[in-house]
């Protein structure tokens, strides 16, 4: 009998001391975490937006990225996320700035990191009015579909570098519904330390414990037998890209209903403005490692179809980057860590130029106007 008391006793040691060594690699349910660091608070507020959640700004002509160089000549609108925007790259290193060069025309980058395709869309109906190119983008990842069920980014990743609330929408009856940023004014943004607060946002997020995680708390030894865990273990190497590496919302209807809805209100409203829309997918490297092993993620035939059916034009990214490469070990050039490198942008922009041209939405020649 003692005996089987100290093996008890001594599992649940080892399982404390264990389980709080590996704290900060496994995502345990801990509410505290979902309050942003105090010290935040400033960036935060420079970022915030009562409409988008949050919203880089520059000092140009439209709050566009900052373009090296001017063509006048107005050709192409970009919107999206971090992958649209280029993050970790310099303004000339980005693909529209290879891109314009190539075209020797204006693209202008309204990309923005840690975007939902839902943000994006947003943001073309405030900001495309004013540019009214004759193309115009929608860019977004596989993951991007996740977002789409987030209200406040750190419910879906607890470390993230944007801890703001931001809208979404639900379909209802076919219809998108717009529901508005829960935090309307930069003052409000102290509401996030108040944890009923952020229990009300949960309400409305798919990501606020779905899961139903493991609480860091006596008895650990439980955990031990918790299989959420070893899942959550094997991915101990997520980012602001892929945070849920594990979740594929494509399988979902609901979901993928939601996303598609928003791509055509997106293909709608462009040609409703007199503009040509084009879908970009991107390329995360896990989709790209899969293309060159010769297979595919179910996201990407689902968003191949989708396009196929309705007649849209889509530039695959993926296929783009995966045909130009020698194996897996040509991948990690084209990447910085988990964005596109200098090179990886520049394989982009050609790629895309040869797909503008494919698709007649360019003519070819010195003039390059659109078709």
């Amino acid at each position: 009998m003692a005996s089987a008391l100290l093996a008890v006793v001594s599992v649940e040691a080892l399982s404390a001391l264990l389980f709080n060594l590996l704290a900060a690699h496994i995502r345990f349910f801990d509410p505290t975490r979902f309050s942003p660091a105090r010290d935040q608070l400033e960036e935060m507020a420079r970022s915030f937006d009562p409409d988008l959640g949050w919203r880089s700004r520059h000092a140009t002509p439209y709050g566009e990225r900052p373009r090296p160089v001017r063509y006048d000549r107005p050709l192409l609108s970009t919107f999206g996320d971090s992958f649209t925007f280029c993050d970790e790259v310099k303004d000339h290193e980005s693909w529209q700035t290879v891109l314009a060069e190539r075209l020797q025309a204006d693209v202008y980058n309204f990309g923005n990191s840690a975007y939902g395709t839902d943000q994006a869309y947003l943001r073309f109906r405030q900001d495309f009015p004013r540019t009214r190119t004759p193309l115009v983008t929608l860019g977004f990842l596989t993951e991007n579909i996740n977002r789409l069920l987030n209200v406040y980014r750190k419910f879906y990743f607890d470390r993230t570098g944007v801890p703001l609330t931001k809208p979404r929408f639900s379909l209802e009856a076919g219809r998108l519904r717009l529901w508005p940023n829960p935090i309307r004014r930069v003052e409000d943004l102290p509401l996030l330390y108040d944890q009923t607060f952020l229990r009300q946002l949960g309400e409305h997020d798919w990501w606020y414990n779905h899961e139903n995680l493991p609480v860091l708390q006596f008895p650990y030894s439980r955990i031990l037998f918790d299989p959420r865990l070893w899942l959550k273990l094997y991915h101990v190497s997520v980012d602001d890209v892929a945070p849920r590496p594990w979740e594929d919302l494509w399988r979902d209807p609901e979901a993928r209903a939601l996303m598609e809805a928003i791509l055509d209100a997106f293909a709608r409203e462009a040609k409703g403005e007199g503009a040509t829309p084009v879908l970009m997918l991107f390329p995360e490297r896990q989709d790209v490692e899969q293309r060159v092993r010769g297979g595919d993620r179910g996201a990407a035939a689902h968003i191949r179809a989708f396009c196929d059916q309705h007649g849209y034009h889509c530039f695959d990214g993926v296929e783009a980057l995966a045909r130009g490469v020698n194996g897996l070990e040509g991948i990690p050039p084209l990447y910085v860590t988990a964005h596109l490198s200098p090179a990886g942008n520049a394989r982009i922009a050609e790629a895309f130029h040869e797909f503008l041209l494919a698709e007649g939405l360019i003519a070819s020649g010195p003039d390059r106007r659109p078709s």
